[in-house]
C-alpha cells in the first residue's frame, strides 16, 4: 500500500490495484473499497489501540 496525503492526525494507505484504501484514525481504524465505494471493515484497532495508546503509525509521524 502507499501512503497518500491526509488530513492532520490521521493517515491514509491505498492499493490502487486491489481498490484497498485504509484510513488509520487516532483511536481506530477503516478499510474501505474504493472500486465498490463500500467500507470492509470498521473499528479496526490494534492491541495498542485497544488499549488506549496511539496507533503505532500515528505515533511515528511526531
Amino acid at each position: 500500500m502507499h501512503k497518500e496525503v491526509s488530513l492532520p492526525g490521521s493517515m491514509r494507505f491505498k492499493h490502487h490495484d486491489s481498490g484497498l484504501d485504509l484510513v488509520v484514525i487516532g483511536p481506530k481504524a477503516m478499510l474501505f473499497n474504493i472500486k465498490t465505494g463500500k467500507r470492509v471493515a470498521d473499528e479496526c484497532k490494534t492491541v495498542a489501540m485497544k488499549e488506549g495508546r496511539e496507533a503505532h503509525l500515528l505515533a511515528l509521524e511526531k
